[in-house]
Formats: structure tokens, sequence, C-alpha cells
């Protein structure tokens, strides 16, 4: 079921996928295919999270009566990225935001 939803369009070219994010398509989920991926990137990145983060978390849920002891979770010290080619030849470098990226780091820092 998932699949078929998220399959419904592939898309090869990044521009048309933009385009279509708009209006009057506006489509919000679709997927994406690069027509060659050209490499892996990773960035150093700060170690500590930005203040304004720090105090931000503290705010808490509202609709909590009992607030836990918060725990800052470590930040991750890099930044990964895609580079790739879409099918009209476009170049582009996307940063990878999924928290399994993170996790991955951290198994491989711990087995290493």
């Amino acid at each position: 079921m998932r699949k078929d939803l998220c399959l419904r369009k592939v898309y090869t070219n990044k521009n048309k996928l933009l385009e279509d994010s708009k209006d009057p398509a506006n489509v919000s989920l679709a997927a994406f295919k690069p027509a060659v991926i050209l490499g892996f990137d990773i960035e150093e990145d700060g170690r500590e999270w930005k203040d304004e983060w720090k105090e931000l978390r503290k705010q808490g849920n509202l609709f909590e009566t009992v607030k836990p002891v918060e725990t800052l979770i470590p930040k991750l010290p890099y930044k990964f990225y895609y580079r790739f080619t879409d099918d009209g030849g476009n170049v582009s470098r996307l940063m990878i935001e999924d928290w399994e990226i993170g996790a991955l780091y951290w198994n491989c820092l711990r087995n290493a």
C-alpha cells in the first residue's frame, strides 16, 4: 500500500519535480530517481548544538503535567550529502537529513 502511494509518480528530472511541487499541481509526495550518482560527500560540522536550539529544547511539552528530565542527545559532528545528476544533466547536491545516517555514524564509531 505505502509503496503504491510513494511510487505513483517517480521523477527523473529535479526541475520538473520542483515545478510540480508548486501551484497548480502541488505535489507533496513523490519519488526521485537520479540518472547518475556522482558521489557521497562528508563535511565537518560543529560538535555542539547552537545555543538557541538548546534553549528551545528546554521549553518542553506544553501538555505534560510532569516534566521529565531532559537529556540532550549528542550532535552529529558531520553533514552528509549525495551528489547526482538528473536526466537533464543537472548536477545537484542534496543533504541527507534522515535519522538513519546518524544512527549509522554512531554505530560505526562504537564498533570501530
